[in-house]
């Protein structure tokens, strides 16, 4: 775009560099479970009652609620967490059942530290500058509150 007087106007270079910085913070990159589970949780047979729909369930609750509490490459607790279940809310959980479910329990902890069950998602978060306005915020009243 040219003025009236011959030279270039810089704004729209402006306007430009300014959307691709903000695109470029608003993109957040996680590592997240798969959501197919590995060949070898499908087949574990090493305890009466697992089957693979179980081990899909399992899997189901893994990438649901453990991933979010335990990240790629940590150290599984070696006892499952009371989420780890299969059974909704409300129910009893039964004796015969706890077998089956450590059993799943230690296998999810050998294909956790596993980087094929893993992969890269790439998401916008367009929050960063309430977050950013957030933490400003603190620092500066904790600093009028530390000064004082």
């Amino acid at each position: 775009m040219r003025p009236s007087d011959g030279r270039f106007s810089l704004w729209p270079l402006g306007v430009g560099i300014f959307v691709l910085v903000l695109v470029a913070f608003s993109v957040d990159t996680r590592t997240v479970l798969s959501s197919n589970p590995p060949a070898d949780f499908l087949s574990l047979s090493t305890v009466e009652g697992s089957r693979p729909e179980l081990a899909k369930k399992y899997w189901e609750i893994a990438e649901r609620l453990i991933q979010w509490k335990y990240t790629f490459g940590s150290a599984l607790p070696e006892r499952p967490p009371d989420d780890f279940q299969t059974i909704g809310a409300g129910e009893k959980r039964l004796d015969s059942h706890e077998p089956v479910r450590i059993a799943y329990w230690n296998k999810l902890r050998e294909e956790w530290v596993r980087p094929d069950n893993w992969h890269r998602a790439f998401e916008f978060d367009f929050q960063w500058p309430v977050r950013s306005a957030r933490t400003l915020s603190h620092v500066i009243e904790n600093l009028i509150k530390h000064s004082y």
